[in-house]
């Protein structure tokens, strides 16, 4: 964005000083010298833009330098800005203030050299030296804001891989405790039926009935975790997320599951903002694995309403600690102005139930 703007204040400088180098006062050979001089700072500039390299910048400060002196005008100052900025970024404060201070030397000593009046002489080069640390303050600005873009883009990076650090551990968290949990109680099955089907064959094959329900256990386990795990995919109408429809269209995925669910809108007014819908949408997602996983419900209710947003179930209930899936949601849910409220029994007929309210609402 910074060179993006730098590059409209040069198109602007280059204009004035074309308006001062082509006025109707200047001799041809000046005029020519003035248009030679604009095309070397645009060629100048286009490389020193590709390539932001101290070389450049000592190029294009020394054809500006020129540019200056052909220009014979405080008009074409802006290049003499845009100068201080290519130097500033390139090579430090200190060869940036180095070429103001010879922008004013040379005003002063040109007045001087054609015998201007010293009144003329001191307003000019003061005028100068106000137009240099203006420059020079410009330089330091866009400076600034380029340090603040890249500290941004730095940050945003922590932040994904934060991200992505919490979700494999969640991940983990959820195949150790409940996947490896499994497989490892098929395993020693599988092992006590191997030893006892010549002893008592009919112990045996109970044993192998409970690996193959485990074993269903574990399939439908992996695939709730895949289930938490698939991006859903934010519908978008006339350019406005619809939440109401994105819900109802998530939840026709658990048709093939042992799990109902029903979405009942209850809004005013539909929400629009792109990133409250698409972490609505994740802490619907997140809420019906858990009830998937761990409630034994056979039915869940969602209801969207101004403000909140809440899964219902017809489960047992949950009287535990939160899972590391809820506790990331409820910091997440601060981050985004929401709270989140677990009832262990504030359900359908006992069931549990999780609401995201916003943190302002009473």
């Amino acid at each position: 964005m910074d060179r993006r703007l730098l590059s409209f204040f040069f198109g602007t400088a280059m204009f004035l000083f074309l308006s001062a180098v082509l006025s109707e006062d200047r001799p041809p050979k000046w005029q020519l010298a003035g248009i030679a001089s604009a095309v070397l700072l645009l060629v100048a500039w286009v490389i020193w833009i590709r390539l932001t390299r101290p070389s450049t910048a000592v190029v294009f400060s020394v054809i500006s330098f020129a540019s200056f002196i052909i220009a014979d005008s405080m008009v074409s100052i802006g290049i003499q800005w845009i100068t201080l900025v290519v130097l500033l970024i390139s090579l430090g404060r200190v060869a940036a203030a180095c070429y103001a201070l010879v922008v004013v030397l040379t005003t002063m000593t040109a007045h001087i050299g054609i015998g201007s009046p010293i009144e003329r002489i001191l307003l000019e080069t003061t005028a100068a030296v106000l137009v240099a640390a203006a420059g020079l303050a410009l330089a330091e600005l866009f400076q600034r804001n380029q340090r603040m873009l890249e500290e941004l883009r730095e940050n945003l990076r922590h932040s994904t891989e934060l991200a992505y650090a919490h979700e494999r551990e969640r991940i983990a968290a959820s195949l150790h405790d409940g996947l490896g949990h499994r497989l490892t109680t098929i395993g020693l099955g599988l092992d006590f039926s191997s030893r006892m089907i010549d002893r008592d064959p009919q112990r045996a094959r109970e044993e192998v009935q409970r690996a193959r329900h485990s074993t269903t256990e574990a399939l439908d386990l992996m695939r709730a975790t895949v289930r938490a795990m698939r991006p859903v995919a934010v519908d978008h109408a006339n350019d406005a997320p619809e939440l109401a429809q994105t819900l109802r269209e998530f939840a026709a995925t658990f048709d093939t599951t042992s799990l109902s669910v029903t979405v009942v809108d209850e809004q005013s007014q539909p929400e629009t903002d792109p990133g409250c819908v698409a972490f609505k949408v994740r802490f619907v997602q997140e809420a019906l694995t858990n009830v998937l996983r761990h409630s034994g419900a056979d039915h869940a209710h969602i209801i969207v309403s101004d403000g909140s947003i809440s899964v219902s179930d017809n489960g047992r209930g949950n009287d535990a600690e939160p899972s590391f899936g809820l506790r990331h949601l409820q910091q997440s849910a601060a981050t985004h102005g929401y709270r989140l409220d677990i009832h262990p029994h504030g359900g359908l007929g006992g069931g549990s139930r999780l609401s995201l309210v916003i943190s302002e609402a009473p």
